[in-house]
């Protein structure tokens, strides 16, 4: 259902849906309920899908569920072996670029096509496509918040390091001279409180309690941090030459 939303003509074909249900739900002596169940990877949106008044299912019920397993490749893989000539790559390999993607079915699915017209071996072009798909999904977000500029770079690159849980004093005196030495110009707090609510608007970064921050997307924030730390590494002065 998140998808959807990512258009106009989608977002008016889930008003449509909550007012059919509401229409059948409202008549009087109608048998039963018609139950609408959407799911979705990206928990900032579906969280807004239940919770804003101007999204199309404000007031519906929002619940976390694990992630797809291991379980749900082996189905898939003994789904698609009974297709005649399909390529797929062995169970192991088959796990572990579902894990690179976010454990996203849509991306395995992906992957999976594009492999049928590789001419290598599966088990050798699986992951290179899963890696290319992870990154390329990972590309969006993260351009969303380079073009919002270095501020907001920096205040997402404290929320990302807070981890899961999120980061808390994003206006501490700390993380103002912080965002200050980063962007080479004085910060104050309403800068940064537009920059939040700006990354909030764009389902970039979500409020998890009163003055806690988390990114997102998880998959989002570990492709995040592996870059920054791949650039900490590029930063750092080469030692000197023997006997220089």
């Amino acid at each position: 259902m998140q998808q959807a939303l990512g258009s106009e003509e989608g977002s008016h074909l889930m008003f449509a849906l909550k007012a059919a249900r509401d229409a059948v739900n409202t008549r009087p002596q109608t048998p039963g309920h018609l139950l609408i169940v959407g799911t979705g990877s990206h928990k900032s949106r579906v969280t807004d899908m239940a919770t804003r008044r101007s999204q199309p299912f404000s007031g519906a019920v929002s619940a976390p569920y694990e992630p797809l397993g291991r379980d749900f490749v082996q189905w898939k893989r003994q789904q698609l072996q009974a297709l005649p000539g399909v390529k797929l790559p062995c169970e192991q390999a088959m796990w572990e670029g579902f894990l690179a993607m976010g454990q996203r079915p849509e991306e395995l699915q992906n992957a999976l096509v594009q492999v049928q017209s590789r001419a290598e071996p599966p088990d050798l072009a699986f992951p290179i496509i899963c890696s290319t798909l992870a990154s390329a999904a990972a590309d969006v977000e993260i351009a969303a918040v380079e073009e919002l500029g270095t501020l907001a770079a920096t205040i997402f690159n404290r929320i990302a390091q807070g981890g899961e849980a999120g980061a808390s004093g994003l206006f501490a005196a700390e993380a103002m001279a912080g965002y200050a030495a980063s962007i080479g110009s004085a910060v104050d707090t309403p800068q940064v409180q537009n920059m939040v609510d700006r990354m909030m608007a764009a389902n970039l970064i979500m409020r998890k309690s009163h003055g806690v921050y988390a990114v997102a997307d998880p998959f989002v924030r570990q492709v995040w941090l592996q870059r920054a730390a791949l650039e900490a590494v590029w930063q750092t002065p080469a030692p000197p030459a023997p006997g220089g």
